[in-house]
């Protein structure tokens, strides 16, 4: 391949955009990584012409950025939605369209709300004629760069996966799972009834270990989730069991550890929904998971011990509650090891007879990663910021929104185009079922209070509301 790379040099300045796209390609299917110094001469020649790209070409360079890890990704990816514009998307093809948003979110490039509303636009144009693989693909992308689907894309890609004739494989099933338990959306009765038939007809050899530990672990946390007007779980718990059934045969050093804790962390929500309904799910189904529960308990544990990292959001919380008066640890264990919550409160000064059972009180701090956003109202400038020395990101929030709702921590529609994701809704419930109470103090709200009384008038209220008695 180094004769190759050779060769590729000298004829560099000649290549149109389809060898630039075919030759990037070729090297990702074959896995081969170019050297740095080819790397960067191709990524200059290609930048010089990639507004002469189509979209084919464009989608195929993404991909071998992507596939390959490439450090010019951070370079390339940006131009390659720049020119990714509204009407060359009206155009694209579904394939196309999937490996782009498969290309970002593999690479970790946000391209904005406002690039993300239009390629939505262009799947919906498309979506009734996806393959399995392909909404699975376009939904994992969208779950892994933190966006959630608009109400009306949902619904076709819900009517979409009830009627496609091909079959879902068991990677396209864990993965949807996976889709909508991150995003902490509750799926219609239609997908589960689907995908509750897809996995009552496959075997243990079907799956991908890993695949299979996200999948159980994504049902039990949709099990528990809110349902609003979905309907009852009678499909989510078939498909719980069906995944449950394939255990027997799962050996916990064929999943990672991050699988492995998942697990865990589904055995603790399935048990946690079974001691607030009285149901007996947990135990009717334990002896599936019992080889598995205690290295799946060791993983949790571990993940749980790791040196926490305290954002310098937690820390102006953490300052605020010292000035307030109040006594409280950070980060630490409580209920045996298995909880870590950012802010543990104990006490301090009239802290007691001011918030009645303040030990039991605890404060969650959310960033911008706790929550997805819908690209519904997008007129962001996220591109332009990229060129300017940004980073991209649809999870930022530039616009006021002062008179709008705060955003419900339970997990109910949310405020401002911003969701909690599933997993930060499970985490309040796993504290609560603990006997806690807890108080989310969110970015947004956070960044509404400019003046310290202002920060520690918003605590006060937390608290007070948290406590149920004001004085």
């Amino acid at each position: 391949m180094v004769a190759v790379e050779a060769a590729a040099a000298r004829a560099m300045r000649d290549f149109n955009p389809q060898d630039f796209a075919n030759l990037i390609w070729a090297f990702a299917k074959l896995d081969h990584t170019p050297g740095a110094t080819f790397q960067e001469a191709f990524e200059d020649a290609l930048i010089r012409k990639i507004s002469k790209f189509s979209p084919q070409a464009l989608a195929n360079v993404a991909y071998g950025y992507a596939s390959l890890g490439l450090p010019g990704s951070r370079n390339v990816l940006p131009f390659v939605a720049l020119h990714l514009t509204k009407d060359v998307l009206t155009d694209v093809e579904t394939r196309e369209l999937v490996m782009v948003m498969w290309s970002f979110a593999q690479s970790g490039y946000d391209p904005g709300a406002e690039f993300i509303a239009r390629a939505e636009d262009a799947a919906l144009r498309v979506v009734d004629a996806m393959e399995p693989d392909e909404v699975t693909q376009y939904l994992w992308s969208l779950a892994s760069l933190r966006y959630r689907p608009r109400a009306a894309f949902l619904r076709a890609v819900e009517s979409r996966i009830d009627a496609c004739p091909a079959k879902f494989d068991a990677q396209a099933v864990t993965l949807t799972l996976w889709v909508y338990a991150t995003l902490g959306i509750v799926p219609s009765a239609r997908v589960t009834e689907r995908f509750a038939d897809e996995i009552d007809a496959m075997t243990f050899e079907d799956f991908n270990p890993q695949d299979l530990s996200l999948g159980f672990w994504a049902a039990a946390v949709l099990r528990a989730q809110p349902r609003g007007d979905r309907g009852d779980d009678a499909w989510v718990e078939t498909a719980l069991r069906g995944l449950a059934s394939k255990l027997p045969a799962l050996e916990a050093s064929a999943v990672s550890p991050g699988g492995l804790s998942a697990m865990f962390q589904g055995i603790l929500t399935l048990r946690m929904v079974d001691a607030e309904t009285g149901g007996t799910l947990s135990d009717e189904l334990g002896a599936r998971w019992a080889h598995l529960e205690d290295d799946a308990e060791a993983a949790y544990r571990g993940y749980k011990t790791d040196d926490p990292t305290v954002s310098l959001l937690q820390q102006d919380v953490a300052m605020a509650l010292t000035e307030m008066g109040l006594t409280f640890e950070i980060e630490a264990f409580i209920d045996g090891g298995l909880i870590r919550p950012d802010i543990t409160l104990t006490g301090g000064g009239d802290a007691t007879d001011r918030y009645p059972g303040l030990d039991r009180v605890v404060i969650e701090v959310d960033g911008p990663c706790h929550y997805s956003v819908e690209p519904s109202d997008a007129t962001d400038d996220t591109l332009d910021d990229w060129f300017s020395g940004g980073g991209g990101g649809g999870g930022d929030d530039d616009d006021d929104d002062s008179e709008k709702d705060p955003i419900d921590a339970d997990g109910k529609e949310g405020a401002a185009g911003r969701w909690p994701l599933g997993s930060t809704v499970l985490r309040n419930q796993l504290l609560r079922s603990s006997g806690l109470e807890v108080v989310t103090v969110t970015y947004h709200e956070w960044d509404r209070m400019t003046t310290p009384e202002d920060q520690r008038a918003y605590l006060r209220g937390l608290l007070e509301r948290a406590t149920e008695q004001p004085r």
